[in-house]
């Protein structure tokens, strides 16, 4: 069995910055098959939503500012990481 300081720990990426969450809480993703811990998730709870959403909603004038064709070619590069990395999220708990 793996050890907790063994596994991936993520962080959560709010206001542009990777953080953990506010309250330090963590979700323990386990592989059903062998039962081992293979990652580790901050358990964010409604500061940490209330964070994201004030982030959000600062960061929306500028995102509503910029040109239709390059909001869209963000959009694209986020569709072909997605498809690049859909192995590993589909991993993911």
């Amino acid at each position: 069995m793996l050890e907790v300081h063994d596994v991936a720990r993520y962080r959560m990426l709010v206001d542009g910055k990777l953080r953990e969450a506010r309250a330090g809480g963590w979700i323990d993703a386990v592989n059903p098959a062998t039962g081992e811990l293979f990652a580790r998730f901050p358990r964010g709870d409604a500061a940490d939503v209330d964070d994201a959403v004030a982030a959000a909603q600062s960061a929306f004038p500028a995102w509503w500012a910029t040109p239709p064709l390059e909001r869209a070619g963000c959009l694209q590069r986020l569709a072909a990481l997605i498809e690049e990395h859909g192995h590993e999220l589909a991993m993911l708990d």
